[in-house]
């Protein structure tokens, strides 16, 4: 008998906490990692994009400006992406919750061409 209630207690303690909405920290930092994520894979097609139109651009220049203009953009486009990494850090990184949501919201929206 002491078994049976045992069991039905658990079923009924499993059940409340499956039906609680997670607002914990941990939810916070992969709901923030997992647009990060999503935003960096969105950011490398940007960058490839830069980086072949930066291609175009150096291969139309005169043999004797190509290396420094190319040096130059591929400078700016390491900048930019650097940037990205300093702005938007790993959730090791940040300290408060409030960081933390606020982040997740501007990563989104974030683009490598401001």
């Amino acid at each position: 008998m002491a078994d049976l209630l045992e069991k039905k207690a658990q079923a009924v303690t499993t059940k409340v906490l499956k039906g609680r909405k997670r607002k914990t920290l941990g939810s916070i930092r992969k709901r923030y990692m997992d647009a990060r994520r999503e935003a960096t894979a969105n950011l490398r097609k940007e960058r490839k994009i830069l980086i072949d139109q930066m291609k175009k651009d150096v291969a139309r220049l005169k043999r004797s400006d190509r290396t420094a203009t190319k040096k130059r953009k591929t400078l700016e486009i390491k900048a930019k992406w650097r940037l990205f990494t300093e702005k938007f850090p790993h959730w090791k990184k940040i300290k408060t919750v409030a960081q933390l949501r606020k982040l997740t919201e501007t990563v989104k929206t974030h683009r490598l061409r401001l």
